[in-house]
């Protein structure tokens, strides 16, 4: 009886002192994460609200752009980060992961509720994305994809449909991105661009700065 009352007892301590172990592991992770992922938290806008919504074409039949919602699990990866130095093997414990930002992928047809009230990243043209109509009439109007035309400052109207944009307009800490392109091949070039790409944006536009770039998308789709 005595035996097993050590036994227990024993036992019980072991797993408190793993569960112990594990827990100052997982805060001290989340804490250097939050400390390496500055940069990122402030390029797209999230540090003090952790949302970022994704906004989505839909076509006039109701289906959605395929390509434009596999790219929201793009943005989402860059805010999640894994729990280093667990155990080695098959242990699924080396597989937990957390999420510093919740990224929502939201379709966006005409009548859509746009939540400015967070940072956003809006995919494709008005044609096809109500988030791009809201982008163009209240946060820089003087950007817009009319009739095959790209209309951004500082350039002449681009009619190239080898061309995309990314625009990011800023404000009270959050972050708006309008990334496009005439074609869907251009729309999913910028948006995998501005996620592979966004040190070196950040580092060009520091300090909340907004901008607007056009480009080439030969050769950037992978």
């Amino acid at each position: 009886m005595l035996y097993m009352a050590c036994f227990w007892y024993d036992l019980s301590i072991g797993l408190l002192a793993n569960f112990a172990c594990l827990a100052i592991l997982v805060a001290l992770s989340f804490w250097f994460s939050q400390i390496a992922a500055r940069s990122l938290f402030d390029f797209f806008g999230v540090r003090s609200n952790r949302r970022l919504t994704v906004y989505y074409g839909i076509f006039p039949s109701g289906s959605v752009g395929v390509g434009e919602s596999q790219e929201v699990w793009r943005f989402a990866r860059l805010f999640q980060h894994r729990i280093p130095g667990l155990r080695e093997g098959d242990s699924m414990l080396k597989t937990i992961f957390f999420d510093s930002v919740q990224v929502s992928g939201v379709p966006s047809p005409v009548g859509t509720q746009i939540n400015l009230a967070q940072s956003i990243i809006t995919l494709g043209s008005p044609l096809y994305t109500h988030a791009s109509d809201i982008f163009e009439a209240k946060l820089e109007n003087r950007v817009s994809i009319r009739d095959n035309t790209i209309h951004v400052p500082g350039t002449a109207a681009i009619t190239d449909q080898t061309q995309a944009i990314i625009v990011k307009k800023c404000r009270d800490g959050l972050a708006y991105f309008y990334v496009a392109g005439i074609t869907e091949e251009g729309t999913l070039s910028a948006s995998r661009y501005l996620a592979e790409n966004w040190k070196q944006m950040h580092k060009k536009y520091p300090n909340g700065q907004s901008f607007s770039c056009d480009f080439s998308i030969l050769n950037r789709t992978k």
